[in-house]
């Protein structure tokens, strides 16, 4: 039974690997997207100024014609204000100044405040320009360490999956079944060591009967706390006992031919 534990023991290690190979499988689309996000909202903030910062020269030219064409009007009313031939005619010329006049205080206003959107968006092209480069950069540095990640992962698994065939096609067809259920149930983990009467899996003391029968090693057994399937750590042909786990040597019992002789010794002295 020993043997079909060692076996058991490299099919659990097999099993966990291909499932921390699959975890990190399974993160790299969401690794990846993370590695674009940032450039990505960068070039969508870049693209955005460069639109705004087109709209606000073709406002800007639009302000501009704007002006002219207010100018040439205030140009107009003054010439008429010196033709002026009655009080009513006065009346009306200075109403449309007034007009013109706020329309173009309106304009120049306008015509500041688009000036300024103006410099601060033409300031942010060059910085963004920058960022994008930067976060391309990085992206692009990301994306090489994602994909050799992807890479090994995908070897790992691969090859961790053809030793964990290899080993189940050397089991009896009724052991491998059973490990394979064990397995779906207990995500990889279906083996608990016992140390010193204690399943290691669940930190549980198992009777003391149990632990007697498990260290015969002739059948396999199964916690009766986690029910995972049990094997004796400390046992001497897995080779998995460790100094802090090793019984503690028991010193040898003095003979009576020792014991006689010290006695004389003692008398003699």
């Amino acid at each position: 039974m020993r043997d079909v534990i060692i076996k058991f023991l490299t099919l659990q290690e097999m099993e966990q690997k291909t499932i921390a190979s699959q975890a990190v499988l399974s993160q790299i689309p969401d690794r990846l997207a993370q590695a674009l996000g940032e450039r990505e909202k960068i070039q969508t903030e870049l693209l955005e100024n460069k639109a705004k910062l087109g709209a606000a020269r073709a406002e800007l030219k639009s302000l501009e014609l704007d002006m002219e064409q207010l100018k040439e009007l205030k140009s107009g009313n003054k010439l008429r204000q010196t033709r002026v031939s009655s009080e009513k005619e006065y009346n009306a010329i200075y109403k449309e100044s007034e007009v013109i006049k706020a329309r173009s205080t309106e304009k120049e206003e306008a015509t500041l405040a688009l000036m300024l959107t103006l410099d601060q968006l033409s300031a942010s092209v060059p910085q963004l320009e920058a960022a994008l480069a930067e976060a391309t950069r990085l992206s692009a540095e990301a994306n090489r360490a994602i994909e050799s990640d992807r890479k090994r992962a995908q070897n790992e698994f691969d090859e961790a999956t053809r030793q964990r065939e290899e080993s189940l096609a050397s089991l009896d067809s009724s052991l491998a079944e059973r490990f394979l259920s064990l397995a779906a149930n207990r995500h990889g983990k279906i083996l608990a060591p016992v140390s010193r009467g204690t399943c290691l899996a669940c930190n549980m003391s198992i009777p003391p009967q149990l632990f007697n029968e498990l260290q015969r090693v002739d059948k396999l057994m199964v916690c009766p706390n986690c029910h995972r399937l049990m094997f004796w750590r400390d046992d001497p042909g897995l080779g998995l006992a460790t100094p802090e786990s090793a019984p503690a040597p028991v010193a040898p019992k003095a003979t009576k031919k020792g014991r006689a002789k010290k006695s004389s010794t003692s008398a003699a002295g």
